[in-house]
């Protein structure tokens, strides 16, 4: 029974790479939303251990790429120097 669950995880994670992957675009949205039916699905009917193993894999891979998309590092304010805004 776990591996029906698992092959239903896989194969909705697959309909959704291949949706974003996809020329036409109304195939890759169909695709996109059968996927994630398809993932949701899976995920509600899968094991509590496999759910929280998932959800630690996201957060872990939002936390990792989360540094590659901002567009500026945060400086402190310590480092920032004073700035004065009155008319010249």
């Amino acid at each position: 029974m776990l591996i029906l669950k698992i092959t239903l995880l896989l194969t909705g994670l697959w309909a959704v790479w291949t949706g974003l992957k996809a020329c036409e675009q109304v195939y890759g949205i169909a695709l996109l939303l059968t996927g994630l039916i398809v993932v949701v699905w899976g995920l509600s009917l899968a094991p509590l251990w496999l759910q929280i193993a998932v959800e630690m894999l996201l957060i872990f891979l939002v936390h990792l790429f989360s540094n590659f998309y901002r567009p500026y590092r945060r400086i402190p304010l310590s480092q920032v120097s004073k700035i004065d805004y009155e008319a010249e």
